[in-house]
Protein backbone atom coordinates (compact mmCIF):
# COMPACT_ATOMS: atom_id res chain seq x y z
CA UNK A 1 0.00 0.00 0.00
CA UNK A 2 2.77 1.90 0.18
CA UNK A 3 3.92 1.99 -3.12
CA UNK A 4 0.96 3.59 -4.80
CA UNK A 5 1.71 6.20 -2.14
CA UNK A 6 5.05 7.01 -3.36
CA UNK A 7 4.08 6.54 -6.86
CA UNK A 8 1.70 9.48 -6.89
CA UNK A 9 4.11 11.72 -4.77
CA UNK A 10 6.58 11.10 -7.42
CA UNK A 11 4.76 11.58 -10.65
CA UNK A 12 3.24 14.92 -9.16
CA UNK A 13 6.46 16.23 -8.16
CA UNK A 14 8.25 15.59 -10.98
CA UNK A 15 4.69 17.32 -13.14
CA UNK A 16 5.86 20.32 -10.74
CA UNK A 17 9.59 20.22 -11.55
CA UNK A 18 9.49 19.57 -15.47
CA UNK A 19 9.70 23.63 -16.50
CA UNK A 20 12.80 24.10 -18.90
CA UNK A 21 14.96 26.67 -19.13
CA UNK A 22 16.08 27.49 -22.68
CA UNK A 23 18.89 29.31 -24.13
CA UNK A 24 18.81 31.97 -26.76
CA UNK A 25 19.90 31.83 -29.99
CA UNK A 26 22.10 33.86 -31.20
CA UNK A 27 22.93 34.41 -34.74
CA UNK A 28 25.63 36.26 -36.60
CA UNK A 29 26.00 37.08 -40.53
CA UNK A 30 28.88 39.24 -41.89
CA UNK A 31 27.23 41.77 -44.04
CA UNK A 32 30.56 43.31 -46.13
CA UNK A 33 33.53 40.84 -46.31
CA UNK A 34 35.89 40.19 -48.85
CA UNK A 35 37.65 36.81 -49.77
CA UNK A 36 40.60 35.62 -47.13
CA UNK A 37 37.77 37.04 -44.82
CA UNK A 38 38.70 35.49 -40.91
CA UNK A 39 34.90 34.66 -39.74
CA UNK A 40 34.05 31.87 -37.14
CA UNK A 41 32.38 28.89 -38.82
CA UNK A 42 28.98 29.25 -37.64
CA UNK A 43 29.20 33.03 -38.85
CA UNK A 44 26.80 33.30 -42.24
CA UNK A 45 27.93 35.66 -44.83
CA UNK A 46 25.29 36.57 -46.68
CA UNK A 47 25.41 40.39 -48.42
CA UNK A 48 24.17 42.15 -50.87
CA UNK A 49 25.59 42.42 -54.23
CA UNK A 50 28.78 43.46 -54.74
CA UNK A 51 29.93 43.06 -51.10
CA UNK A 52 30.43 39.53 -51.14
CA UNK A 53 30.78 36.22 -52.38
CA UNK A 54 27.06 37.05 -54.54
CA UNK A 55 24.90 34.74 -51.90
CA UNK A 56 22.44 37.80 -50.70
CA UNK A 57 19.88 35.43 -48.81
CA UNK A 58 19.77 32.43 -47.29
CA UNK A 59 18.73 30.75 -43.72
CA UNK A 60 20.90 31.80 -40.47
CA UNK A 61 22.99 29.70 -37.87
CA UNK A 62 23.01 29.37 -34.30
CA UNK A 63 25.92 30.52 -33.11
CA UNK A 64 27.03 28.10 -30.53
CA UNK A 65 25.60 24.97 -32.16
CA UNK A 66 26.05 25.69 -36.35
CA UNK A 67 22.57 24.02 -37.00
CA UNK A 68 20.98 25.83 -39.21
CA UNK A 69 17.55 28.18 -37.82
CA UNK A 70 14.48 28.66 -39.94
CA UNK A 71 15.02 31.84 -40.21
CA UNK A 72 15.81 33.95 -43.77
CA UNK A 73 17.99 36.85 -44.33
CA UNK A 74 17.85 38.52 -47.02
CA UNK A 75 20.18 41.55 -47.58
CA UNK A 76 19.53 43.95 -50.37
CA UNK A 77 22.29 46.97 -51.52
CA UNK A 78 21.30 49.85 -53.60
CA UNK A 79 24.23 51.91 -55.19
CA UNK A 80 26.66 50.81 -52.28
CA UNK A 81 30.16 49.61 -52.52
CA UNK A 82 32.56 47.74 -50.38
CA UNK A 83 35.20 50.04 -48.98
CA UNK A 84 37.86 51.07 -46.39
CA UNK A 85 36.57 50.96 -42.70
CA UNK A 86 37.69 51.06 -39.25
CA UNK A 87 37.27 48.55 -35.92
CA UNK A 88 35.79 49.73 -32.60
CA UNK A 89 38.08 50.18 -29.84
CA UNK A 90 38.59 47.13 -27.16
CA UNK A 91 35.51 47.33 -24.72
CA UNK A 92 32.91 49.35 -26.56
CA UNK A 93 29.94 47.92 -27.38
CA UNK A 94 30.25 47.27 -31.03
CA UNK A 95 33.41 45.45 -29.68
CA UNK A 96 31.69 43.63 -27.25
CA UNK A 97 29.00 42.35 -29.71
CA UNK A 98 30.99 41.73 -32.67
CA UNK A 99 34.46 40.58 -31.13
CA UNK A 100 35.92 36.65 -31.70
CA UNK A 101 31.98 36.63 -33.84
CA UNK A 102 31.80 38.60 -36.71
CA UNK A 103 35.09 40.31 -38.34
CA UNK A 104 34.36 44.15 -39.31
CA UNK A 105 37.08 44.46 -42.10
CA UNK A 106 34.99 46.07 -44.92
CA UNK A 107 32.13 48.77 -44.92
CA UNK A 108 29.38 49.54 -47.31
CA UNK A 109 29.64 52.62 -48.58
CA UNK A 110 27.91 55.12 -51.00
CA UNK A 111 28.42 54.64 -54.36
CA UNK A 112 27.31 57.84 -55.81
CA UNK A 113 27.56 61.55 -54.93
CA UNK A 114 24.15 62.16 -56.48
CA UNK A 115 22.12 59.76 -55.70
CA UNK A 116 20.03 57.83 -52.61
CA UNK A 117 21.75 54.78 -51.42
CA UNK A 118 20.54 51.87 -48.94
CA UNK A 119 21.41 48.65 -47.35
CA UNK A 120 18.82 46.73 -45.89
CA UNK A 121 18.12 43.06 -44.48
CA UNK A 122 14.57 41.54 -44.53
CA UNK A 123 14.19 38.71 -41.95
CA UNK A 124 11.69 36.05 -42.79
CA UNK A 125 10.44 32.40 -40.90
CA UNK A 126 10.24 34.34 -37.78
CA UNK A 127 8.27 33.08 -34.87
CA UNK A 128 4.85 34.96 -34.39
CA UNK A 129 5.35 33.94 -30.40
CA UNK A 130 8.74 34.66 -29.26
CA UNK A 131 10.40 38.62 -29.58
CA UNK A 132 13.91 39.40 -31.05
CA UNK A 133 16.90 41.68 -30.78
CA UNK A 134 18.87 42.66 -33.36
CA UNK A 135 21.87 44.90 -33.47
CA UNK A 136 24.62 46.62 -35.79
CA UNK A 137 27.39 49.02 -36.30
CA UNK A 138 29.73 51.04 -38.85
CA UNK A 139 32.92 52.42 -38.62
CA UNK A 140 34.77 54.86 -41.84
CA UNK A 141 37.60 55.18 -38.97
CA UNK A 142 37.70 58.58 -40.41
CA UNK A 143 38.03 61.68 -37.77
CA UNK A 144 38.05 63.89 -40.74
CA UNK A 145 34.52 63.52 -40.75
CA UNK A 146 33.90 62.86 -37.40
CA UNK A 147 30.49 65.16 -35.14
CA UNK A 148 32.31 67.88 -34.64
CA UNK A 149 32.94 68.71 -38.31
CA UNK A 150 29.79 70.40 -38.78
CA UNK A 151 27.88 69.73 -42.27
CA UNK A 152 31.14 67.27 -42.88
CA UNK A 153 30.28 64.86 -40.49
CA UNK A 154 28.60 61.50 -41.98
CA UNK A 155 26.05 60.15 -40.35
CA UNK A 156 24.04 57.12 -41.50
CA UNK A 157 20.41 56.75 -41.02
CA UNK A 158 18.86 52.94 -39.77
CA UNK A 159 15.34 52.33 -39.39
CA UNK A 160 13.54 48.91 -38.51
CA UNK A 161 9.94 48.29 -40.26
CA UNK A 162 7.28 45.49 -40.33
CA UNK A 163 7.87 44.65 -36.84
CA UNK A 164 4.38 45.20 -34.36
CA UNK A 165 7.10 46.35 -31.82
CA UNK A 166 10.54 47.30 -30.48
CA UNK A 167 12.48 49.30 -28.35
CA UNK A 168 14.83 51.41 -29.63
CA UNK A 169 18.04 50.39 -26.88
CA UNK A 170 21.19 51.97 -28.88
CA UNK A 171 23.61 53.79 -27.47
CA UNK A 172 23.57 56.49 -25.54
CA UNK A 173 26.12 58.90 -27.10
CA UNK A 174 27.12 61.84 -28.76
CA UNK A 175 27.05 59.50 -31.49
CA UNK A 176 23.35 58.79 -32.12
CA UNK A 177 20.71 60.74 -32.70
CA UNK A 178 17.10 59.29 -32.31
CA UNK A 179 14.60 60.45 -34.20
CA UNK A 180 11.36 58.09 -32.99
CA UNK A 181 9.16 56.44 -35.24
CA UNK A 182 11.90 53.74 -35.25
CA UNK A 183 14.79 55.37 -36.73
CA UNK A 184 18.15 57.12 -35.37
CA UNK A 185 21.20 58.43 -37.42
CA UNK A 186 24.29 56.95 -36.61
CA UNK A 187 27.84 59.06 -36.86
CA UNK A 188 29.76 56.33 -38.18
CA UNK A 189 32.39 58.12 -40.53
CA UNK A 190 34.82 57.90 -36.88
CA UNK A 191 32.94 55.51 -34.60
CA UNK A 192 36.45 53.82 -33.87
CA UNK A 193 36.14 55.41 -30.00
CA UNK A 194 33.14 55.26 -29.01
CA UNK A 195 31.62 51.83 -31.03
CA UNK A 196 28.28 52.59 -31.13
CA UNK A 197 25.68 50.60 -31.21
CA UNK A 198 22.53 50.41 -33.33
CA UNK A 199 19.79 48.00 -31.25
CA UNK A 200 16.32 47.42 -30.49
CA UNK A 201 15.00 44.94 -28.46
CA UNK A 202 12.12 43.20 -27.84
CA UNK A 203 10.75 43.27 -31.40
CA UNK A 204 7.84 41.20 -32.36
CA UNK A 205 6.26 40.13 -36.00
CA UNK A 206 3.03 38.51 -35.98
CA UNK A 207 3.85 37.68 -39.70
CA UNK A 208 7.08 36.69 -38.97
CA UNK A 209 9.20 39.60 -40.71
CA UNK A 210 11.04 42.54 -40.37
CA UNK A 211 13.18 45.01 -42.19
CA UNK A 212 16.15 46.71 -40.99
CA UNK A 213 17.31 49.67 -43.24
CA UNK A 214 20.79 51.51 -43.57
CA UNK A 215 20.74 54.62 -45.96
CA UNK A 216 21.88 58.30 -46.14
CA UNK A 217 20.59 60.51 -44.00
CA UNK A 218 19.34 62.92 -46.73
CA UNK A 219 18.41 66.64 -45.03
CA UNK A 220 19.85 70.35 -46.59
CA UNK A 221 23.65 69.98 -45.83
CA UNK A 222 23.64 72.34 -43.00
CA UNK A 223 23.77 69.79 -40.11
CA UNK A 224 25.35 66.84 -41.87
CA UNK A 225 26.50 65.18 -45.44
CA UNK A 226 23.25 64.19 -46.47
CA UNK A 227 24.63 61.53 -48.84
CA UNK A 228 28.10 60.99 -48.18
CA UNK A 229 27.68 57.89 -45.29
CA UNK A 230 27.80 54.25 -44.66
CA UNK A 231 25.50 51.02 -44.32
CA UNK A 232 25.64 48.01 -41.38
CA UNK A 233 28.98 46.34 -41.40
CA UNK A 234 27.58 43.01 -39.57
CA UNK A 235 24.41 42.23 -37.39
CA UNK A 236 23.58 40.21 -34.61
CA UNK A 237 19.86 38.48 -34.35
CA UNK A 238 19.02 37.11 -31.10
CA UNK A 239 15.81 34.97 -30.71
CA UNK A 240 14.47 35.28 -27.01
CA UNK A 241 13.36 31.63 -25.81
CA UNK A 242 10.72 31.61 -22.82
CA UNK A 243 12.37 31.19 -19.53
CA UNK A 244 9.89 28.40 -18.62
CA UNK A 245 8.29 26.02 -21.22
CA UNK A 246 5.32 24.81 -18.39
CA UNK A 247 3.83 25.74 -15.00
CA UNK A 248 6.20 28.36 -13.03
CA UNK A 249 4.40 27.15 -9.54
CA UNK A 250 6.09 24.38 -7.55
CA UNK A 251 3.86 23.04 -5.11
CA UNK A 252 5.00 23.12 -1.82
CA UNK A 253 5.68 20.21 0.10
CA UNK A 254 2.80 20.09 2.53
CA UNK A 255 0.71 20.01 -0.75
CA UNK A 256 2.22 17.50 -2.09
CA UNK A 257 1.99 15.30 0.93
CA UNK A 258 -1.68 16.03 1.64
CA UNK A 259 -2.14 14.80 -2.15
CA UNK A 260 -0.26 11.79 -1.33
CA UNK A 261 -2.81 11.34 1.57
CA UNK A 262 -5.52 11.90 -0.45
CA UNK A 263 -4.19 9.02 -2.75
CA UNK A 264 -3.43 6.61 0.06
CA UNK A 265 -7.28 7.43 1.37
CA UNK A 266 -8.56 6.35 -2.39
CA UNK A 267 -6.77 3.13 -2.29
CA UNK A 268 -7.67 2.15 0.96
CA UNK A 269 -11.28 2.81 0.69
CA UNK A 270 -11.01 0.65 -2.29
CA UNK A 271 -9.77 -1.83 -0.59
CA UNK A 272 -12.61 -1.54 2.13
CA UNK A 273 -14.68 -1.69 -0.36
CA UNK A 274 -13.51 -4.84 -1.97
CA UNK A 275 -13.14 -6.20 1.34
CA UNK A 276 -16.86 -6.10 2.28
CA UNK A 277 -18.08 -7.17 -1.52
CA UNK A 278 -16.49 -10.50 -1.12
CA UNK A 279 -17.87 -11.12 2.38
CA UNK A 280 -21.39 -10.25 0.77
CA UNK A 281 -20.58 -12.53 -2.04
CA UNK A 282 -19.99 -15.56 0.57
Amino acid sequence: MRFPLIAAVVVVAGMAVSDSVHADIVMYNDTVWESGHGNPANTTLYAGTGLGDGTTSGLLKDFSTGSFTGITATLTAVNVTNSIFGLPNAGTPADSVFSGSAELNSSASYASTTLNWSYSVTFTGLDPFKTYEFVTTIDRGDAAYDFDKGAASRWGKFSISGADSFTNASSVSDGVMDLGGGSSLLLNAYNTVRGDIIQWTGITAADGSFTVVSENPGGDGSLYEPIKAYGMQAFRLTEIESVSSGPTTVPEPGSLALLGLGSLGMVWGARRRGRRGTQTAA
